[in-house]
């Protein structure tokens, strides 16, 4: 999110929405294989420390690039980053980052 534009992306059971600012964009069933790939994804970040992720760069401080985070609920705990730039997260998200906009192209 930035001032006046925001993206979001959830993921809940065999569903992704894909949001433009808070408006549906779109909705996809995810297939077993999307929903293992994911899975994997998640399982090598370190869900514990994932808010201590140091971001490469904070250009978001000053609107030069989108404020984002990634939010991860297992077991009904929430899981939450660091914020970083929309385009350069933490070297431990790039995969997951990039899987998911991979999704919503």
């Amino acid at each position: 999110m930035t001032r006046g534009y925001s993206t979001e992306i959830v993921l809940q059971d065999n569903t992704l929405k894909y949001f433009k600012n808070t408006k549906e964009n779109r909705s996809l069933t995810l297939t077993e294989e999307v929903k293992d790939s994911l899975n994997t994804l998640v399982k090598k970040i370190n869900l514990n420390t994932i808010n201590q992720l140091k971001a490469p760069s904070n250009e978001y401080q000053f609107d030069g690039a989108m404020y984002a985070t990634v939010a991860v609920i297992l077991n009904g705990k929430t899981y939450t980053s660091a914020g970083f730039d929309d385009d350069n997260p933490p070297k431990e998200l790039i995969p997951l980052v990039n899987y998911l906009l991979t999704l919503i192209k």
